[in-house]
């Protein structure tokens, strides 16, 4: 393989093993849809515990991609820079004035507005992950707060 790595043919590839592990937690989290209230911090945790194993393979597959995407990033930005078509970074004053300042003006704003929902989808995952709140609650009541907060975040970021 271009990675150096060699695939055994019983070895799942990078995506099929992070696909198996995602589809894992999901079955896993459908067995809390069954409507039952969460009636002990012990089960509570567990939910906690299972939505950060799916932070973390979110994460995972994040990695995976941008491990397997590599390759092509750095062709496209060989290609880019022989061209003279370098990316504009917001942190180079020079740049602002090469691209024109209405251009600068309006990528600060979409700066401000992407660094705005990712405190909103912070506080939400706090919110998600807060065992406490789910003592007591039925854990379809818990699945369909999380995903009203989703839906909500989902609707600002197209908005912005």
């Amino acid at each position: 393989m271009a990675d150096g790595h060699i695939q055994l043919r019983n070895e799942p590839s990078p995506f099929d093993a992070v696909r198996i592990n995602i589809e894992d937690l999901f079955t896993q989290a459908k067995g809390f849809l069954d409507g039952d209230p969460v009636t002990s911090q012990a089960v509570a945790d567990e939910i906690g515990a299972l939505l950060a194993e799916i932070r973390q393979a979110e994460k995972a597959a994040d990695e995976a991609r941008k491990l397997e995407n590599k390759p092509f990033d750095d062709g496209k930005a060989e290609v880019q820079e022989r061209y003279g078509l370098s990316p504009i970074s917001l942190k180079e004053p020079k740049t602002c004035r090469q691209c024109g300042k209405e251009r600068c003006v309006e990528a600060e704003r979409k700066l401000a507005e992407a660094e705005r929902l990712n405190d909103r989808a912070a506080d939400l995952m706090r919110q998600c992950t807060d065992p406490e709140r789910f003592v007591g609650a039925s854990t379809l009541n818990v699945y369909a707060n999380m995903r009203a907060w989703l839906s909500d975040l989902s609707k600002e970021a197209e908005r912005g």
